[in-house]
């Protein structure tokens, strides 16, 4: 009975240990690109907004363009 114990005791210490070697790996690096994620989030809301801009155009033009079509009839 003791040697089950052992075993589960065992596993239980070996997985608490690969999880605080997993957490003190991801803790000492860094991930990249973090000291430029500001300029990153600044670029993808320039950019989104640019993207709506030009889609707000064409569908303005495309509505115009089939109103005045509809129109010349």
């Amino acid at each position: 009975m003791s040697t089950i114990s052992d075993k589960v005791t065992k596993t239980v210490i070996d997985a608490q240990a690969r999880v605080r070697e997993g957490i003190d790996r991801l803790t000492e690096e860094p991930e990249s690109g973090l000291d430029d994620a500001a300029w990153k989030a600044i670029w993808i809301t320039v950019g989104g907004a640019a993207a709506i801009a030009i889609a707000t155009m064409l569908f303005t033009w495309g509505q115009n363009y089939i109103q005045t079509r509809i129109n010349g009839f």
